[in-house]
């Protein structure tokens, strides 16, 4: 867990990772460990990262992921937005923790004029190859 000094500012909590080729329930692995009932009350934001060379296989994943979860929070394909380069994740969790800090989704990003995130939580989700998982509370 990633803490700054003070408690109002956001925390990032890696959650989980995992290879998807040694594991053909990598996504049910990744809703077990968050907990079913925690997404539709926590989930405030997603923002996914899936590498162009793994995008259908990630694309199917993102889908069972929300076929699993029933989650319909506001979903920001961030590789599509940042670009495809190795440090786009480190990116994507700057920006989530942004997002937590000011306590909105800019509306251009969530599709919804009520983008807040009080009392929820914005995840970073990698899926591909491997499947990650980190919240910023």
């Amino acid at each position: 867990m990633i803490r700054s000094e003070t408690k109002d500012n956001p925390v990032i909590v890696p959650v989980f990772f995992g290879n998807a080729d040694h594991d053909p329930d990598i996504v049910s692995s990744l809703v077990e460990k968050i907990g079913s009932h925690q997404i539709e009350k926590c989930f405030g934001a997603i923002l996914v990262g899936i590498p162009l060379a793994y995008r259908k296989r990630g694309e199917r994943q993102l889908k069972l992921f929300l076929d699993l979860t029933g989650c319909r929070c506001p979903i920001i394909d961030y590789r599509r937005m940042i670009g495809e380069f190795a440090s786009a994740s480190a990116v994507a969790a700057v920006l989530a923790t942004m997002f937590k800090k000011t306590g909105k989704i800019p509306e251009s990003l969530s599709g919804t004029t009520d983008g807040s995130l009080v009392e929820k939580e914005v995840w970073v989700l990698g899926f591909g190859k491997f499947v990650t998982a980190m919240k910023i509370t």
